[in-house]
């Protein structure tokens, strides 16, 4: 009876784990394991993870930085895309976006959908990245798209796929990739 009744809890032990709904990871080189709940007030940067996220408050802050550092956001759909990219690892769930598929078994940078990826290159071509340092500006279309892309696609649901605008960032596109000439470099006016 003491045998069946062990037997009986391993069985539920077992099932339970097999069964049970998984909680969010985090990629591997997050401060945390698991999402943790977003202090109140809400991260200051990838609001769009105002729950639980995979990243902390200076975590968002320094992903803002980034993003900052790289686009005008005055390119408000390549803005966009770019701050969900990086915002991405903020997802509940960010571990799945660096565990790999067919194309890309071990992948160390966060995964995109093959359409978003070629979307992103559609809406940001020709639009100077890098811009807090005019000398290492640089242009997403240098490359091809495939060439681009290709290292940073995976199949679902193992890629991010965040919103792809409707509408084009007309204003922001240098077709002869000099704009990033005439920009400022911030730290020149100190």
């Amino acid at each position: 009876r003491r045998t069946t009744m062990k037997s009986l809890f391993l069985l539920f032990l077992l099932f339970s784990s097999v069964y049970s709904v998984p909680k969010g990871r985090c990629p591997s080189d997050s401060n945390q394991m698991h999402p943790i709940p977003v202090p109140k007030g809400g991260l200051p940067f990838c609001s769009m993870f105002s729950s639980t996220s995979c990243c902390s408050a200076s975590d968002a802050e320094a992903i803002g930085a980034t993003v900052d550092g790289l686009m005008s956001k005055d390119c408000n759909s390549c803005y966009s895309m770019v701050r969900d990219w990086k915002c991405a690892e903020c997802h509940p769930n960010a571990s799945k976006f660096f565990t790999g598929s067919a194309l890309c078994a071990h992948c160390s940078t966060l995964q995109l959908c093959e359409d978003y990826c070629f979307a992103l290159y559609e809406v940001c071509k020709d639009i100077p990245f890098g811009i807090s340092d005019p000398e290492t500006a640089f242009y997403i279309n240098e490359v091809s798209a495939e060439e681009f892309c290709e290292p940073k696609i995976s199949t679902e649901p193992n890629c991010f796929a965040g919103t792809i605008p409707t509408t084009m960032d007309d204003n922001c596109k240098c077709p002869d990739h000099k704009c990033h000439e005439d920009l400022v470099d911030p730290r020149d006016e100190l």
